[in-house]
């Protein structure tokens, strides 16, 4: 009795877990068949809903309760298992080489009365052409941890490695040759909607056309995560393509199959750009998912020629912004594009570091390099000043900017 006790005690102090570095390190049941040379060259693409990546765990005793977010660690042990098997291994992505895609989701929970975390993982393995060729679900614990996140990247990682094993057996009992190099085909764009299912959109943002063929102007951070993205044009939804994308200045060029009516004018040398304190509007679609289908305009100035620290490609200005309105044009009153919405100041960091908190400080990439960026990509785009009103250049740029919905 004696000894259960020590023991019990010395379980409910917490243990060490060791940190997953890759997955020679997991301990699993299954043994890899002997026949197997890894990694295999068999390309993988592996897909967590957002679901399990914001999943909330809570655990509580008579005196305290806990919330745990074991989504991360889900997606970390992911990053770390598969490519040890996969000469080619990634998230799925629009640019992501993949024979087979596995479709992971997961259960997660936590014991209170034996400070156990617990995980059961279904993996789902489909072909490119959406079949499923193998599925398992695996259940792993760990009881003890003092550090949560290392003990859900554990037991995630002992069910992925178990899985990635019943799923490599699987296919060498079957005499499947994973060792054939990458096709073309499987280099190429996959359909999303064949493999996923029906897809809702994960967020949204705004972009702008500039020119007549369907070429758009956004930033990149809108569309970078994307597996599919649509531009939302006079009511009706386009698919978009990424045809140019820096992600160093923030900005990508879309293709949408559509004619629009408008695009924006771009000044074509830097006597046209901005001065300080000079007037200009927003127009874009902030808090998309709960405000209105059509764009919001917003009004201010520009407040320095230099964004955060002095980054000379950025501009800083004061026109109200919102989640949602990032990759939307930044307009002069006589109607050029002058700018392309990237970011704003985070106020918790400001609060973190000052004490307080800042208003409408905004930033946005300046024509300069906005051009600099079009050139190189050789996109083309025009000037053509408006020299009428303010209430018709804010017409034409509402008409110019869209919805950009990201699917993931």
């Amino acid at each position: 009795m004696r000894y259960l006790i020590i023991a019990l005690s010395l379980l409910l102090a917490g243990c060490e877990v060791a940190p997953v570095k890759d997955a020679s390190s997991v301990q699993v049941a299954t043994k890899l068949d002997n026949s197997l040379t890894l990694p295999v060259a068999a390309p993988l693409a592996y897909y967590i809903g957002r679901e399990d990546l914001q999943r909330e765990v809570n655990g509580a005793d008579g005196y305290s309760r806990w919330k745990f977010y074991p989504g991360p660690s889900f997606k970390k042990a992911a990053d770390v298992v598969f490519p040890d098997f996969f000469s080619i291994a990634g998230p799925l992505a629009e640019d992501q080489p993949f024979r087979y895609l596995v479709k992971l989701s997961s259960e997660a929970g936590f014991s209170s009365l034996w400070g156990t975390f617990k995980v059961s993982v279904t993996a789902s393995y489909l072909d490119r052409q959406g079949n499923e060729v193998f599925k398992t679900t695996t259940d792993a614990s760990v009881t003890g941890a003092n550090l949560w996140q290392e003990a859900y990247t554990s037991i995630y990682a002992e069910a992925l490695k178990e899985s990635t094993h019943r799923f490599l057996n699987h296919m060498a009992a079957l005499n499947t040759d994973l060792q054939q190099p990458v096709s073309d085909e499987e280099r190429q764009t996959a359909d999303f909607d064949k493999l996923l299912g029906e897809m809702k959109p994960a967020g949204n943002g705004t972009g702008f056309f500039i020119n007549s063929t369907g070429q758009l102007l956004t930033a990149a951070h809108v569309v970078n995560q994307c597996l599919k993205t649509e531009v939302r044009y006079n009511g009706q939804n386009y698919p978009a393509n990424r045809v140019a994308v820096s992600r160093v200045l923030d900005l990508a060029v879309l293709q949408a199959d559509l004619q629009p009516a408008r695009f924006a004018s771009i000044p074509t040398n830097a006597s046209d750009d901005v001065a300080l304190g000079q007037s200009v509007f927003v127009t874009g679609y902030p808090l998309g998912s709960i405000m209105a289908d059509y764009p919001s305009l917003t009004m201010g100035n520009i407040s320095s020629l230099g964004g955060l620290k002095g980054a000379l490609a950025n501009l800083q200005f004061s026109a109200p912004v919102q989640p949602g309105n990032s990759g939307g044009p930044l307009i002069d009153y006589k109607g050029n594009a002058v700018g392309v919405v990237t970011s704003s100041l985070n106020q918790s960091m400001m609060l973190a570091k000052t004490g307080t908190t800042s208003q409408n400080v905004n930033f946005a990439v300046s024509a300069e390099y906005m051009r600099r960026f079009l050139d190189h990509s050789h996109v083309q785009y025009r000037y053509k000043p408006l020299k009428k009103s303010l209430e018709t250049a804010s017409d034409a740029a509402v008409k110019f900017t869209v919805q950009i919905l990201c699917y993931q």
